[in-house]
This record gives C-alpha cells, structure tokens and sequence, in this order.
C-alpha cells in the first residue's frame, strides 16, 4: 500500500506456523517521498465486522462478550467475562442520524516498560451463542493500546504499541527512513467451549508474565 501525496509505502507482514491456528500480523513502514513524515499511530491489526454473524435480532451488546484481566503484582491474571453493554459499550442508534456511532470504546492501555503492569496485552471477544471466540495478543514488553468499538453498525478491534493520543507518542520519519509495528496475534475457536462434560475454567488460556522489575 501506498499513499500518493507523503509517499509513505506500507507493507503487512502475516505469519502462520504449521499446526498452530494463530496468525501473526505486523506491518513496515517506509518513507519513499521526498519530505519527512510524523507517524502518530500505526495499527498492525484492525479487525472489523466483529458482530456481522450475530443471528438476527441479537443485538450486539448483548450478544457479544469481551474477557479482559486485571493484573496486580502477585495476583495476576484476574479474568472476568462481561458483555459489551457492561463494560459500557452501547448501540445508540446514531447511525441512523448519520453520524458513524456510539463515538465511545472499550480502550485498555498500558505505559512503560512493563507491559504486565496492570493488564495483561490479551484479550477475547466471544460469542455466547454460537461459542465463537476471537483471542489477541500484543507482543511487545514496552507501551500498549488496545481499543473495542463500534463503527457503522458494527464492532471493530484495533491494536497497536504506543500513540499520540494515549502516550504522546511521535515517530518522525526522514526520507528513506523505516518502522516496524509491535507484532500481534490472533486466534481463533469455533464451537462451544467447554466441550461436553468438560468444566469452563475463570478465564481464557493465558501464558505466565515475565518477572516484575
């Protein structure tokens, strides 16, 4: 991809390891103009139309749910399952007046370098009826943003590493220059879960955080 005015190129990078349902996402960038640009955010994933296969009828705040953790130092991983009306995310019915949507989201952030320090950079969107999950990660040991919101009768899902608006953060760069993203990760389930007869544990699968500073 490329944009015709700044000359910015952009190219996006998807890894998929055999016999792992997970795919790897990262995007470079590239400065092919002739002037400077200031990057204030990059996303390596947005995922979009997150709601279209709720049956009819199901609205969407409803419907869906999103598993978040909190993460306190020697307490570690507290999932919690609450659907998107709970955590505050709404359809309003603003389309309808023209407008994109509800303008709020569900944004989890974190500062620093350490990317454990109040949440973990993971989450799962979930669909209770059909048993349908949606799990991420950022992969990156610096700052985070990760945001849930709804956009043209719709739910997006956008992550990222550090921006302007939660971090003040900038990336000037000259002509010739380059960045990478943060990676991220995203997996999938199909199903019901747990199996029959199986026992639904607290939360989504989660690996173990690095040792606090």
């Amino acid at each position: 991809m490329a944009h015709g005015t700044t000359g910015l190129e952009v190219t996006a990078v998807y890894r998929l390891r055999t016999g792992v349902p997970v795919l790897r996402y990262e995007a470079l960038l590239e400065n092919a103009g002739r002037a400077p640009v200031t990057l204030e955010y990059v996303s390596s994933l947005t995922h979009s139309s997150l709601a279209r296969r709720l049956p009819d009828g199901t609205r969407r705040e409803d419907g869906l749910s999103l598993w978040l953790a909190a993460n306190p130092w020697s307490g570690e991983f507290r999932w919690s399952r609450a659907a998107l009306a709970e955590r505050g995310l709404y359809d309003v019915g603003m389309v309808t007046y023209g407008q994109t949507g509800s303008k709020n989201r569900i944004a989890v952030t974190s500062t620093g370098s350490w990317s454990f320090s109040e949440h973990p950079p993971m989450g799962c969107l979930e669909d209770g009826g059909s048993g349908r999950a949606l799990l991420w990660q950022i992969e990156h040991s610096g700052s985070w943003h990760s945001e849930l919101g709804d956009r043209f009768d719709d739910v997006y899902l956008a992550l990222s590493g550090p921006t302007d608006r939660e971090h003040r953060w900038r990336r000037r760069l000259v002509p010739g220059g380059a960045f990478r993203t943060v990676p991220r990760s995203r997996g999938r389930r199909s199903g019901r879960w747990p199996p029959e007869g199986g026992r639904r544990p607290d939360g989504p699968p989660a690996h173990h955080p690095p040792p606090a500073p």
